[in-house]
C-alpha cells in the first residue's frame, strides 16, 4: 500500500466547506485515512466527515452528520475506523492517557473498501467537509490517505491538491 499526505488549513468564515484533499482516478482499495492537527484548531469546527465528490455527484466515506473537532490540539487524532456508516473517530489530544482507536490502527480494520471514482471525462477528488461559526476558523491538519491502486494499467492516480 501506499501513503499520501496533504496539509490544510481550517479558514473558513461562518460557512461549511469542502476542502479537496487528492484529486483520485480509477480504481482504489482505500485501506485509511486520518489526520493530525498540526497547529490547534479553533472553537466551533462541528460536523467534519470525508467524502468522494466528482463535481456530478458525492459519495460519503463517513457520516456526514460528522463529528466535532473544536479547540483540538497539536497532536489530536481524526480517523477513519470502522465501516463507511460512521462518524469520523476523533481523540483530542488533551486527553492525559495514552489512547488506542480501533484494534490498534488507525485505519478501516477489516473495513478496507473498493473505490471506483473515475467517471469519463470527470475528475474525483477526496475531501475534507466542515462546518463553522467562527469569523475566521483557525488551525492546520496533516491528512494521510493509506491505498492501493487497483488498475495500474489504467493509470489510476492520487495526486495531492
Amino acid at each position: 500500500t501506499v501513503i499520501a499526505s496533504n496539509s490544510q488549513t481550517i479558514n473558513a468564515n461562518n460557512t461549511t466547506v469542502a476542502l479537496p484533499l487528492w484529486t483520485i482516478t480509477g480504481v482504489l482499495e482505500l485501506y485509511g485515512f486520518y489526520g493530525i492537527v498540526t497547529t490547534a484548531v479553533s472553537s466551533n469546527i462541528t460536523t467534519a466527515y470525508i467524502r468522494l465528490n466528482d463535481g456530478t455527484t458525492q459519495t460519503n466515506l463517513s457520516l456526514n452528520t460528522g463529528v466535532t473537532l473544536s479547540s483540538f490540539r497539536v497532536n489530536s487524532l481524526i480517523n477513519r475506523s470502522a465501516n463507511l456508516s460512521n462518524a469520523l473517530g476523533a481523540t483530542n489530544s488533551s486527553t492525559t492517557a495514552p489512547t488506542i482507536i480501533g484494534s490498534g490502527l488507525v485505519d478501516w480494520p477489516n473495513n478496507h473498501c473498493v473505490a471506483m471514482v473515475a467517471k469519463a471525462g470527470n475528475t474525483c477528488n477526496l475531501e475534507f467537509v466542515y462546518t463553522t461559526t467562527n469569523t475566521p476558523a483557525s488551525g492546520a491538519i496533516t491528512f494521510y490517505l493509506r491505498y492501493k491502486i487497483l488498475n495500474d494499467i489504467a493509470g489510476g492516480s492520487v495526486v495531492a491538491i
